[in-house]
């Protein structure tokens, strides 16, 4: 959790120096996880963010800007034999390219795209899996570690406010550490090291705070 406060700050910090800020929010309209190549099911969710923003160059009737931004997803959930196991939440940390046609006065249309570093903070499954593990006095440890994080969205801007389309894509690493884990691996038919895939599409709007 420290390592993102001190990235979410790096964000904020960006914001001084940015045209403009913009604060969204959303609910994915639908996701799929994949977990250990053959699992894949659908989660829905909420996401929350902020972006800061701020334009290089004028290109013809449009503008392009760089900036930064983060945000909070919900749990990553995965279902098998009707049983709901929550893995973990995702505040990936990107940088943006994004591109806006003015359409009129009062309208744009943007296209973006985002890639970064996905941090991963584990779920309620994560945590009764290790609480067993050490009271059965194993040692052993399931952890999650984020990796890319990569997305694009395109929507419009209406004055100060925005809509949004975006489809994004969270990787992360689910492993078994400890001198226990490829004993316990074996027993659970399972592998020492997944990685997990969450590509979901999330409607989003927000509001816009400058120019």
């Amino acid at each position: 959790m420290k390592k993102y406060l001190l990235a979410a700050l790096v964000v904020l910090s960006a914001s001084t120096f940015a045209a403009n800020v913009t604060v969204y929010g959303g609910l994915n309209l639908n996701g799929d996880v994949k977990i250990l190549d053959s699992k894949e099911d659908t989660e829905l969710g909420s996401t929350i963010g902020v972006e800061a923003h701020k334009s290089v160059a004028k290109l013809g009737n449009g503008n392009l800007e760089v900036g930064l931004g983060t945000k909070y997803d919900s749990t990553i959930t995965n279902e098998e034999d009707g049983k709901e196991y929550k893995y973990a939440s995702s505040m990936p940390i990107y940088g943006s390219v994004k591109y806006n046609y003015k359409v009129n006065k009062n309208i744009s249309l943007y296209i973006q795209g985002k890639a970064g570093y996905a941090f991963m903070f584990e779920d309620e499954t994560v945590d009764i899996t290790n609480d067993d593990l050490a009271s059965n006095h194993l040692d052993a440890k399931f952890e999650i570690e984020g990796k890319m994080y990569t997305g694009i969205a395109i929507g419009a801007e209406m004055g100060n406010y925005t809509v949004g389309l975006s489809y994004d894509i969270t990787e992360a690493d689910m492993k078994l550490n400890g001198s226990d884990a490829e004993a316990i691996a074996e027993a659970m038919e399972m592998n020492v090291k997944t990685d997990v895939e969450y590509k979901k599409l999330a409607l989003t709007v927000g509001y816009k705070f400058g120019k």
